[in-house]
């Protein structure tokens, strides 16, 4: 007993994405890259009586293309993106036929431009953490970092050259950068301080051989304050490395009481 059935075989030439989960309608489904070929070829079932007539039906710039007489297409090269259905009628030695259907998702992902850059970074402290960024954000692109990494951010905490490659089915970048670390100044004023014109406060940025940046216009290591008020000084080291640090000073004078010495003769105590 023989029985009419057509094994449809999808070849892709370049890349080919593998099936992606669609209607039950369609027999296979592909996504390839714009401007990428692809053939299908028709395989009789095992057991099937031998067919002997193919029409392909393939929708390229608007129109169905239909072609006859051979059991593989030429190669088809889709110009445009978007969901493209391909259709295989095959007629059989006893006059019967079988249908197959293809989805074909034709995409155009280039990688754009990765933002990373040659980096320079100031800590203070011996240590840091810095993240690093490769962009293009899309569930069609992959990511694969120097440090094995696969995500589209990592975390580092060393000095060093990363390099990143991004890449899909139709396009990859890669790019190096180096990120060099350098120890910024630690600066710290104190904590809240009172003072008064008799009881200053000797504010010392530290840092020795730096240059200083006051609030008040000062440019030493240290400068004597007398006054309520915030204060804050900028300290950049020789590394050029700047950090900033501010106090907040209180007024603690005491309060002044006037006590008149000369008193009016007219005995009203004034």
């Amino acid at each position: 007993m023989y029985f009419c059935s057509v094994k449809y075989r999808l070849l892709l030439f370049l890349l080919f994405s593998g099936s992606v989960a669609y209607s039950q309608k369609y027999d296979d489904t592909a996504v390839i890259c714009k401007g990428n070929g692809v053939r299908f070829i028709n395989n009789d079932a095992v057991g099937s009586l031998p067919s002997v007539a193919w029409e392909w039906f393939i929708p390229i710039g608007g129109n169905i293309n239909k072609t006859q007489g051979s059991p593989s297409d030429d190669v088809v090269f889709f110009a445009d993106t978007g969901f493209f259905e391909v259709t295989e009628v095959a007629t059989f030695s006893n006059g019967d036929t079988a249908h197959r259907y293809v989805l074909v998702q034709v995409i155009f992902d280039k990688v754009q431009n990765i933002p990373l850059k040659d980096t320079t970074l100031c800590y203070p402290g011996k240590s840091f953490s810095y993240t690093l960024d490769a962009g293009n954000n899309g569930l069609r692109f992959r990511y694969l970092w120097s440090t094995g990494q696969k995500t589209q951010t990592i975390t580092i905490k060393d000095s060093g050259i990363y390099s990143v490659k991004v890449f899909n089915k139709c396009d990859t970048v890669t790019k190096t950068i180096r990120i060099k670390y350098l120890d910024a100044p630690v600066v710290d004023l104190g904590v809240t301080f009172f003072v008064c014109y008799d009881n200053p406060k000797l504010l010392d940025a530290g840092n020795a051989g730096s240059k200083y940046k006051w609030s008040t216009g000062d440019s030493s290591q240290t400068i004597l304050v007398n006054k309520s008020g915030i204060f804050s000084v900028t300290v950049t080291n020789s590394a050029g490395c700047a950090t900033t640090s501010s106090i907040s000073l209180k007024d603690s004078c005491p309060p002044t009481i006037f006590l008149p010495n000369v008193f009016r003769p007219d005995g009203d105590g004034i």
